[in-house]
């Protein structure tokens, strides 16, 4: 993702957990912005942006952090691979 992309994304995060956002400094949000931008400069716009749309609707308490959205991006790109995920492997 392009840092523009990453704007994008986190602005949907303040959206949509304005509380949690809104403590934060001009110099501390530039700096989420960076660390956003660096861990998901290999990914693509468009699946983060529909993980992170799918932990929005189900996600419960703070906002997801960079963690939550690669495992949910990891999941969503096994899960079109028809990869077994973690719900659905077999436990032998």
């Amino acid at each position: 993702m392009t840092r523009g992309e990453t704007l994008q994304i986190l602005s949907l995060l303040r959206a949509s957990y304005p509380a949690f956002y809104s403590k934060f400094g001009k110099q501390e949000l530039e700096n989420i912005v960076s660390l956003w931008t660096e861990m998901f400069e290999d990914d693509d716009f468009r699946i983060v942006k529909y993980a992170l749309k799918d932990l929005i609707a189900t996600h419960t308490g703070y906002p997801p952090d960079i963690a939550a959205l690669k495992n949910k991006i990891k999941e969503i790109c096994s899960a079109s691979l028809n990869e077994p995920t973690d719900e659905r492997r077999e436990i032998f």
